[in-house]
Parts: structure tokens; C-alpha cells; sequence
């Protein structure tokens, strides 16, 4: 995984990725219909467990979820950009 052109190392069988929409939906009273209205660009939620390697590295994972910066993120063949974190 590369992030703000950094590599870290993920845990095997930790990484999920949760595509989720901004989505509304209305039902209208009375009757058996409904519609979904779209709230903006979806988002995704991406979690996994990261590995240190030392303790200069364990320090630096344990900034990283505050450091609330924007970059893209590279895992494997997929690339997701405007990654933020927290």
C-alpha cells in the first residue's frame, strides 16, 4: 500500500473495503413507492491493520490517523485518489 508516497506494509486478510453511497430515500405516504435521492459522490471506507517494522516505524502509525491529510492512496492495481484519513 502507498499512501502520500509512502509504503506500508498491511496484514494479511485485514484489508476491507466498504463501498458506500450518499443516498436518501423517500417514501411517499399512502402508497407502495419510494425514490432515492443522490446526496453528493459516494464514498469509501477503506480499513485494514498496518504492520511496523520498528519502533520508529510504530511511532509514525501512531500519528498517522490524526495527521487528517489528503493524498492517493495505491493498492495493488487500484488506485484511490483524494484518500483522507481518520
Amino acid at each position: 500500500m502507498i499512501w502520500n508516497n509512502e509504503e506500508y506494509k498491511i496484514e494479511i486478510g485485514s484489508l476491507n473495503i466498504d463501498y458506500t453511497g450518499n443516498k436518501e430515500t423517500r417514501h411517499i405516504p399512502y402508497t407502495d413507492k419510494s425514490y432515492q435521492i443522490n446526496k453528493g459522490q459516494e464514498s469509501t471506507r477503506i480499513t485494514c491493520t498496518l504492520l511496523a517494522k520498528s519502533e520508529e516505524d510504530y511511532q509514525e502509525l501512531l500519528i498517522l490517523p490524526f495527521k487528517n491529510a489528503i493524498s492517493n492512496l495505491e493498492l495493488k492495481n487500484y488506485l484511490f485518489r483524494n484518500v483522507r484519513t481518520g
